[in-house]
């Protein structure tokens, strides 16, 4: 039995760059030293995170940490010793702002130390940018105009780009708002010796050190904006915005799924409204959190009233849907090599590399076991995981489909939309019920928010279960595939126009009590 302190050696060493290893024998390394740590005694365990947080240099433990992050998932207490050595460094307000993007991709839970290091960040942007505009009373604003602010603005078929540009449109075209739009991503970058493989949010345009305006034509309406990149130009730019929000005195500044801690700033000045791109809470200090989707388990709403600072609101209150339409043309399956003959299982996002994990990976398997005329596709990027049963009896049984840029066309090819245990994936799975095909979904997530509680199964042993059903009897399927249409047909354009008026009205209530 291997001792901790020569676990820590043997992890420790396998950080290090050395250009004989591949990423596979990494992968497969770590995976050992996984289920090493899994056999060692709570004390033992106990005593590696103990070393590493006393012995470590701060900027050393995060490096090890994001390795132990990638390879060892397993160990959630080395995310939440991640967390705290960010907690603990001193960063500037673009570095901390990168390390709190990655936190948040990587680690579920601790929202309340979330929040703080969310706190840090704006705290750090706000000397830098010495905001001093006196507070605009609420009487004074001019009602008719509603500053966005999303992390992202990229192309249709990115789900949170969709999202807010239908919102933009439902408020200028149907509600008669001014809109005057900011996109603020966390596009800075991490160094590879802070942070192994780093991630970022992409910028609309991929040219380096961009800041431009944005101009974007949805459903027939013009929409502008400005997009602000996280650059050494960033104190001016960000500046510029506040000014600009400053001199369009609007109702309120709306949030839109953003992650970046400088959209915080604007509660110095006006009332700020948070709404995240999925059914969690938002972290951030926004005067009004919008819970799009209702109440959680009681031990995440309560971490969630705990972490709530002095005269901030949580609103439970559903925005409009974004609407989709089903695809017109079809697409043939021997186009994308998938087999005519087979009942073909999806299972879509873009990071199935993190999602697909050893119990949803047991669950397809359980399918593939349990039924004869079936096989797998999951679609979207992935590396690490593309090859999943290769070598196995199942290796005929599984499928990829890279990125597709038209989703909903590809769904004309499949039969039924799995969807793991994530947070993620709320479109892609309205856009399968959109397509009339039928959801399999865990209850407390973005998928069951929008199929609808008829696709929600209780656990994975139900999930099993269930596919076979969609497999071996067809009326069910038919019946399960016409009332994925009949849901759909309720999210009319004029039920969008209600659900935002609805909430709008709530946000408006609050400001004026408050």
């Amino acid at each position: 039995m291997i001792s901790y302190i020569e676990w820590i050696k043997k992890s420790v060493g396998l950080c290090l760059e050395n250009p004989e290893r591949t990423e596979e024998q990494r992968a497969e390394q770590f995976g050992i030293l996984e289920q090493e740590y899994l056999a060692m005694s709570a004390e033992e365990q106990k005593a590696i995170s103990e070393v590493m947080l006393s012995q470590f240099e701060v900027n050393d433990l995060i490096f090890v940490g994001s390795y132990f992050m990638k390879y060892m998932k397993q160990i959630k207490t080395f995310q939440a010793d991640m967390l705290t050595a960010v907690l603990r460094g001193k960063y500037d307000a673009y570095i901390g702002s990168m390390l709190e993007c990655n936190i948040t991709h990587n680690l579920d839970g601790h929202y309340g130390e979330k929040r703080l290091l969310h706190r840090q960040n704006a705290e750090r942007f706000d000397r830098i940018l010495d905001i001093k505009f006196p507070y605009l009373p609420f009487a004074q604003r001019n009602k008719k105009r509603i500053v966005i602010i999303a992390e992202q603005i990229m192309f249709l078929q990115h789900a949170p780009t969709k999202m807010v540009l239908e919102y933009i449109y439902i408020l200028q075209e149907y509600l008669g708002y001014e809109i005057l739009l900011f996109a603020c991503p966390c596009d800075g970058f991490l160094t590879e010796n802070l942070w192994n493989s780093g991630q970022y949010l992409r910028r609309m345009t991929r040219d380096e050190f961009v800041n431009e305006a944005i101009r974007v034509f949805y459903r027939g309406a013009e929409i502008f904006g400005y997009q602000i990149n996280m650059t050494k130009f960033g104190p001016k730019e960000y500046n510029m915005m506040f000014s600009m929000i400053y001199a369009f005195n609007p109702l309120f500044v709306f949030q839109c799924g953003v992650s970046n801690p400088v959209a915080d700033l604007a509660r110095k000045f006006t009332t700020v409204v948070s709404m995240p791109m999925s059914i969690q809470a938002a972290v951030s200090d926004a005067d009004i959190l919008i819970r799009n989707g209702g109440r959680l388990s009681e031990e995440i709403e309560a971490e969630y009233e705990e972490a709530l600072i002095e005269n901030q609101v949580q609103l439970f209150e559903r925005g409009a849907e974004v609407s989709f339409e089903a695809s017109a043309e079809k697409q043939e399956r021997p186009e994308l090599g998938l087999p005519e003959d087979k009942f073909l299982i999806a299972v879509v996002g873009n990071r199935l590399d993190e999602e697909l994990d050893e119990e949803f990976i047991g669950v397809m398997k359980s399918i593939l076991e349990r039924t004869e005329n079936t096989a797998i596709v999951t679609v979207g990027d992935m590396n690490e995981k593309k090859d999943l049963f290769a070598g196995t009896e199942f290796e005929n049984r599984m499928y990829h489909l890279e990125w597709q840029k038209n989703l909903l066309k590809t769904y004309t090819a499949l039969d039924l939309y799995l969807n793991p245990n994530r947070n993620g994936g709320g479109h892609s799975g309205l856009m399968a019920v959109v397509s009339g095909i039928p959801v399999v979904t865990l209850p407390g997530n973005d998928v069951a928010s929008n199929a609808g509680e008829r696709f929600v199964v209780a656990d994975y042993d139900e999930m099993v279960r269930e596919v076979c059903r969609y497999v071996t009897d067809e009326e069910y399927y038919r019946l399960q595939s016409e009332a994925a249409l009949e849901y759909v047909q309720k999210n009319t354009a004029e039920k969008q126009v209600k659900d935002m008026k609805k909430m709008l009205d709530s946000i408006i209530k609050i400001m004026e009590e408050k």
